[in-house]
């Protein structure tokens, strides 16, 4: 799903609010993960060093990857509108905090969530095709790294299985949940998309109309009397070298015809020909409920005549 070609997602204040809450939700949902994850790697280290604040640094810089990423799902799923630089902030880091936690073992588990959590991201940025394959890709990488982890760290191995429970539930917490929550909510800000493109469809179509009305009038009010000052002069055209009278008296007709299609050409460019108050007020509201804005209206009473009625 992409956005619309003629719609800007910033259209309007109430847009551009549930963009804002888009984007939010998606960066505190990722800084719960990476606080969980921050928390436990602090935790679970006896003497904090270089490599613990080294690791720190590149999941701040990683979390900033990721909030500048999310901007690019403004223009809705599988969009692929993201810059190479936005996708190397993303992923980079990622990559980064999956290597520096291969220094403990207590760091591993945690270590990867960056990593998922940026590939479950791209997914619904890239093509659709290569949502699924972007996901698989997150948590085969998250498994590498996992595995490479307890590879460079005797004995770590035991480690995991003493803490079977916790890795467990934390990996199917991460995997599950992340790729939904990325889609539902930029899911929902495509239906907003949709939603305000209809909307300004419906604004253009109100336009449309009243454009339409105004031009079927017009050309009801200039076809009838150019077709009678046609007809008329002709008419005294003919009768100039029969009956000079009767030529002047055609004439005179003509002038007063076209007074006439000028007075009400005038009158309705002012919108005062044959349009009541009630209508006026009608076509207003339709076009203001068009344009997104509540409006209410209410005539107290009616003029009996018609001619007051039009002129209001």
């Amino acid at each position: 799903m992409t956005t619309p070609e003629h719609v800007s997602p910033a259209t309007s204040v109430g847009v551009r609010e549930a963009w804002l809450y888009t984007w939010g939700g998606l960066v505190l949902y990722a800084l719960v993960l990476y606080g969980l994850a921050v928390t436990v790697t602090v935790a679970r280290t006896d003497q904090p060093g270089p490599w613990l604040w080294g690791l720190l640094l590149t999941y701040t810089v990683a979390f900033l990857g990721l909030t500048l990423f999310c901007r690019s799902l403004k223009a809705g799923l599988w969009s692929r509108t993201t810059a190479t630089s936005q996708l190397a902030a993303l992923l980079i880091p990622a990559v980064g905090t999956s290597v520096l936690s291969w220094r403990d073992p207590d760091w591993v588990i945690a270590g990867q969530i960056p990593w998922f959590i940026a590939c479950s991201t791209w997914a619904f940025a890239a093509h659709r095709k290569a949502t699924w394959p972007l996901i698989l890709l997150g948590a085969f990488g998250a498994a590498v790294g996992v595995g490479v982890g307890i590879g460079l760290n005797p004995g770590s191995g035991q480690y995991m299985l003493d803490h079977v429970l916790p890795v467990m539930t934390a990996t199917w917490f991460v995997t599950s949940l992340t790729p939904l929550m990325v889609w539902l909510t930029v899911w929902w800000w495509g239906v907003i998309l949709k939603l305000e493109s209809a909307r300004k469809t419906q604004a253009d179509l109100a336009v449309a109309r009243e454009r339409l009305r105004f031009a079927s009038d017009l050309h009801d009010i200039q076809g009838h009397h150019l077709q009678v000052i046609a007809l008329k002069a002709e008419l005294a055209q003919r009768l100039l070298d029969r009956d000079l009278e009767a030529s002047r008296t055609q004439l005179q007709d003509v002038r007063s015809e076209a007074q006439t299609a000028l007075q009400e050409t005038r009158a309705l460019v002012q919108g005062l020909r044959q349009v009541s108050l009630e209508q006026e007020l009608a076509n207003a509201a339709e076009v203001l409920t068009s344009a997104g804005i509540t409006s209410t209206h209410h005539v107290d009473g009616s003029p009996s005549s018609s001619t007051v009625r039009h002129t209001l």
